[in-house]
């Protein structure tokens, strides 16, 4: 893909467009991404990850399948690492995020999240945002979603 890529890119006969597209943060801690520039995004840094991170550069294998890594970025008073958006060059991109390796939760606290749903008005508008028929009826009504 990414010799394709840069053979479209590079080709006399096919001139590409930067795109504005809407971005909506769908996942994550709110604020923990922005939109940045050139394709890219902003993370807002851990030092592990920004460990891990600096550790994959000098990995080829991870190089290949992981998205490139522009280093720490400060803005507004915040670090951040800058990665490549993989969804800038996509129209309508649908995403599915797979969750893969160890549980982040006590089973205490899974218990506890089921005796008391809580119903986040946050997730609703962000929900709306991208599709304002996703929400169900009662949804709508509370204007919350639970989790």
């Amino acid at each position: 893909w990414g010799l394709i890529k840069q053979v479209v890119h590079w080709s006399p006969f096919v001139q590409v467009y930067k795109k504005k597209y809407p971005w909506v943060q769908l996942a994550g801690h709110n604020g923990a991404f922005k939109p940045c520039d050139n394709g890219t995004i902003l993370k807002k840094l851990t030092p592990k990850e920004f460990s891990c991170l600096t550790d994959i550069l000098n990995d080829q294998h991870m190089l290949e399948i992981t998205p490139k890594f522009h280093g720490k970025v400060e803005k507004e008073g915040e670090e951040y690492v800058k990665l490549q958006d993989l969804l800038a060059e996509f129209d309508n991109p649908s995403v599915c995020d797979i969750k893969m390796g160890t549980r982040t939760y006590l089973e205490e606290e899974l218990a506890k999240a089921r005796e008391k749903l809580v119903m986040r008005k946050d997730m609703y508008e962000k929900m709306v945002k991208v599709d304002e028929k996703e929400p169900t009826e009662e949804e709508h009504q509370l204007r919350a979603v639970s989790k």
